[in-house]
């Protein structure tokens, strides 16, 4: 008995992955702002939800890495409110960085300013019945070293 609804549970999970509007969802901009102490990259994700309930965001995940060196990674505090229901929605990842880190890797690396970056992200949502369905996202682009 235990196999079979084990069977109908992963055959009702197929349909709703095919189904999801989630796998929609894109890095499309990366802006840079600075403090005295800190580089902040903030990340716009654009999340469609395409159910008519709110969808909790339990964990934002993230890798940020320069040729091929990870410059951070860690995770984004938990959203407190869920993607509203039937919507789009731009979901902010801010990813601070120290300068002195910055200016360590700029040393190690060396070369011009002008770098290829890329972001890994991985957003994990609560699904009805399938909590903890992770969305894999990444972006590529090259910014200036922001120092």
């Amino acid at each position: 008995m235990a196999e079979l609804l084990e069977k109908v549970r992963m055959h009702f999970l197929v349909v709703v992955n095919l189904l999801s509007g989630l796998q929609e969802t894109e890095v499309f901009d990366v802006v840079i702002s600075r403090s005295k102490e800190w580089v902040t990259y903030n990340a716009k994700v654009s999340m469609t939800n395409p159910y008519f309930t709110p969808i909790l965001i339990s964990d934002v995940s993230f890798t940020l890495r320069t040729a091929n060196r990870v410059i951070v990674s860690g995770s984004m505090e938990k959203r407190a409110e869920p993607l509203p229901g039937s919507e789009d929605t731009v979901l902010e990842v801010p990813i601070r960085v120290a300068h002195n880190q910055l200016m360590t890797l700029l040393e190690d690396i060396g070369g011009a300013r002008d770098k290829i970056y890329q972001l890994d992200l991985a957003v994990t949502v609560d699904l009805l019945l399938y909590n903890g369905r992770r969305i894999p996202l990444a972006w590529e682009g090259e910014i200036k070293m922001p120092l």
